[in-house]
């Protein structure tokens, strides 16, 4: 219903009561709750005109090589921030969730807000090959020519962080920040890198995502907060089913596991800023904190909280973080403010 009614389609999200109300009443002998009943009459639960115009943004797609990759225009500003995922994306059905959506209305407040599916992922084509880190590396440059960008900050969320450190170490000019949330320079455990799963459990963990894909898989893993939430526990569901299939995810997956972008680090120029959750499951702060020691010009912010994923827990606090990094930076090139390199534990 919510997602009708950000389309502007007042009519259909009426249709989608009426099923609503009559599965309920036949499968489980209850009503709808009041929350959903309200949805149609109490305006200030409608989603906003920012908001409608945000979903309304037309997906395009930018050609990668012989690829396609798709991706949305959000806000304006004379800040870019192109927002790369992690393993799931969707650039249309990220905005059915209200929490994913406030988060990303409020990014798009900051700058122009650019985001793209992966190849392998959501509207992206379909690839034979294991996506790389230079694979992502050049969707980044791709999406961002497609979009008339030069310079943006780049926002590199969990496994979207590695191709953001190889853009970053292989185009510096075209970056005016770096942002890191909840990710890694490894995908698996190593000599001089112990806070990650090793080889084994890494398989392990992932034959049981592709054992779940379809249902709610993992969320406990990616977003404590959320389970026993129904709403967003068949959001994330069907989130999983359009962004990929079980075969396809896996291989993206099993690229993860070996990537190991370490090298990289030293050699980063651009001012970055790394975040991270205290009881991240998903990834350990220790690996935020190894990529904020290593990248020369990073910053490292440890944030209250357990869940994985950007939109979930307390979005203000890193709102206020990634707001507060944008104002230092100058999107014609390097910084508008001297930024000293400081490690918060």
């Amino acid at each position: 219903m919510r997602a009708q009614l950000l389309a502007g389609n007042r009519a259909a999200a009426e249709r989608q009561y009426t099923i609503c109300v009559k599965r309920l009443r036949d499968e489980l002998d209850v009503e709808p709750s009041a929350e959903t009943t309200q949805l149609l009459i109490d305006p200030s639960l409608r989603p906003s005109r920012s908001q409608v115009a945000a979903v309304r943004s037309q997906t395009r797609y930018a050609a990668s090589g012989s690829l396609h990759i798709a991706y949305q225009v959000i806000g304006k500003g004379p800040l870019d921030i192109v927002l790369v995922p992690g393993f799931v994306s969707h650039v249309e059905r990220v905005w059915e969730d209200a929490r994913c959506r406030k988060f990303l209305t409020a990014l798009s407040g900051i700058g122009r807000l650019i985001l793209f599916d992966r190849r392998g992922v959501g509207l992206s084509d379909r690839v034979g090959a294991i996506p790389s880190v230079e694979a992502t590396a050049q969707d980044i440059l791709s999406v961002m020519d497609a979009a008339g960008s030069k310079r943006a900050l780049l926002f590199g969320a969990s496994e979207g962080g590695p191709g953001c450190i190889q853009f970053a170490a292989d185009r510096p000019d075209r970056l005016a920040g770096l942002i890191l949330y909840g990710s890694l320079a490894k995908g698996s455990r190593a000599k001089g890198y112990p806070f990650a799963m090793s080889p084994r459990q890494y398989d392990i963990w992932l034959e049981r995502l592709i054992r779940e894909w379809g249902g709610p898989a993992e969320i406990a893993f990616f977003a404590p907060s959320f389970v026993g939430d129904r709403q967003a526990e068949n959001w994330w569901a069907g989130l999983l089913r359009s962004a990929s299939s079980p075969g396809a995810i896996k291989g993206v997956l099993e690229a993860l596991r070996d990537i190991d972008v370490r090298s990289l680090l030293p050699h980063i120029a651009t001012p970055s800023l790394v975040l991270h959750r205290r009881g991240d499951r998903a990834v350990r702060p220790e690996a935020g904190r190894y990529l904020a020691q290593t990248i020369p010009a990073a910053r490292f912010v440890e944030l209250e909280g357990d869940d994985h994923w950007f939109w979930a827990g307390d979005q203000d606090r890193l709102l206020r973080e990634i707001k507060a990094f944008a104002k230092t930076l100058n999107p014609t090139g390097g910084t508008a403010i001297s930024v000293r390199k400081r490690q918060k534990a």
